[in-house]
């Protein structure tokens, strides 16, 4: 993940969540975001927790963010 700049404070970060995948977002369409992971793209949205506490526009991940998943395939799943 570092060649897409995934920065090591962020790695350490993220095993703070063991059951969380990072992630950055490369494109979005509407409400779903095509996400890079380590195993490559998929496609995610944000979660319903996510809706609920996001107050502004501002407050939704976009392209280039890091974002944790969770799931690090293209099964279907949500931006935590």
């Amino acid at each position: 993940m570092e060649n897409i700049g995934l920065s090591r404070r962020f790695i350490a970060e993220s095993a703070l969540y063991p059951d969380l995948f990072a992630g950055r977002i490369v494109s979005q369409y509407r409400d779903l975001y095509k996400v890079a992971t380590a195993d490559g793209e998929l496609m995610a949205e944000v979660s319903g927790r996510f809706l609920f506490d996001a107050r502004t526009l501002s407050d939704y991940p976009a392209v280039g963010d890091f974002v944790m998943l969770d799931r690090n395939d293209d099964a279907g799943g949500n931006i935590e």
